[in-house]
């Protein structure tokens, strides 16, 4: 028997049913200095490295930190998503991760760098400074003008090379005549015994004349600990998930940095008013990041410093000693010794170089330095 029928109705041919698919995914996140002891000025890097652990796939990771003031961020990359929402001190970054997956976000960063040597604050005829205290707080600002605690204004300076702190309740010299020993004041405040809440990890102090840069100095007297968190946040059938990793670096004086055994030092040749330095760095790349010299006072000041023909510093620096780590000339290339090519440094001064007498302590960006005394 056969029989034909006629569908007078494809619209009920279907049927739908939603079926809930349950995900579940296992982040985990690691964060690493590395080094985690660097000199002050250095510019290393740390990693953040987060890894789903699955079993299932996960979509927009979240991956944040806020960087302590101290770890100035200069630049973030990353082997997969998004970090482009990133600004300044937040690193703000967005990641899909299969079950097994792992992304790493490497950041740069300058590690407590000084005031530059221009003003800041507004200082035409006085110093500037930013103190760091073993406390935490921070106290930056101009000597004649606006003065921050912790970000917030505070009692303005009144003189040009001493500040009075109200909330210490002592008196900062800032001629640079004060090294401040061990966090101490050794021509004013803080003094060792008294002002105990208000110890001095690091100073950073310029001065200027004129609205010109004159001087500056600065230090890590006090190793500075500074701890840092990062936090990945993803989503799966349970919920939100957050997991945080903190880790610690220490920051230096420059004077405690590690000497290296990777760059070389040739040739030293000394010819009409210029010093010349043979460097090589042996296998990696360096910048430079901080020179300090001392030289005969029959030189007269120093003029210019020149890495392989470029000017990375242009001043006016007088005998007999000097630190150059900041007011750098170029691009952070132009004062890079390239891996495995002999460099040449060249010092140049006011007037005929002596043919011996100095001594000079080039820093490098990995925290490490070399010495050459002639």
């Amino acid at each position: 028997m056969t029989a034909n029928e006629t569908d007078t109705n494809a619209a009920n041919d279907t049927d739908t049913e939603d079926t809930d698919v349950d995900t579940q995914i296992e982040l985990a996140i690691v964060k690493t200095f590395d080094p985690d002891v660097v000199a002050q000025g250095a510019t290393p890097t740390f990693t953040i490295v987060v890894t789903n652990n699955g079993p299932s796939d996960s979509t927009g990771v979240k991956v944040t930190d806020t960087v302590n003031s101290l770890l100035e961020v200069t630049g973030v990359s990353s082997t997969a998503g998004d970090c482009s929402a990133s600004v300044g001190q937040e690193i703000d970054c967005m990641v899909d991760l299969a079950a097994g997956a792992s992304v790493s976000i490497t950041v740069q960063y300058v590690a407590n760098p000084p005031l530059p040597e221009t003003p800041s604050f507004g200082a035409t005829d006085s110093s500037e400074f930013r103190f760091v205290f073993a406390n935490g707080s921070i106290l930056e600002g101009a000597a004649d003008g606006t003065v921050f605690l912790d970000g917030v204004p505070t009692t303005p300076g009144e003189t040009r090379n001493d500040y009075f702190f109200d909330q210490g309740g002592f008196l900062i010299h800032l001629s640079c005549s004060d090294p401040f020993t061990n966090g101490w004041g050794q021509t004013a405040g803080p003094a060792e015994g008294v002002d105990t809440s208000w110890r001095i990890a690091s100073f950073s102090i310029v001065r200027f004349k004129n609205g010109v840069f004159f001087r500056s100095c600065g230090d890590v007297v006090v190793p500075i600990n500074v701890d840092n968190t990062a936090s990945a946040v993803g989503s799966d059938s349970s919920g939100e998930q957050t997991v945080q990793s903190t880790d610690t670096v220490t920051i230096v004086s420059a004077g405690n940095a590690p000497a290296t055994t990777d760059v070389e030092v040739g040739d030293v040749n000394i010819s009409g008013k210029n010093v010349d330095i043979d460097l090589t760095s042996i296998g990696t790349d360096r910048a430079i990041t901080r020179i300090e010299m001392e030289w005969p006072n029959g030189n007269k000041k120093l003029m210019n410093a020149r890495l392989s023909g470029s000017v990375i510093f242009s001043g006016s620096r007088s005998p007999s000693s000097t630190t150059i780590d900041s007011g750098w000339q170029g691009t952070t290339a132009d004062r890079t010794l390239q891996a495995d090519t002999t460099e040449t440094l060249r010092l140049e001064f006011e007037r005929k170089a002596k043919s011996s007498g100095y001594t000079v302590r080039v820093y490098f960006d990995d925290g490490t330095f070399v010495e050459v005394v002639i």
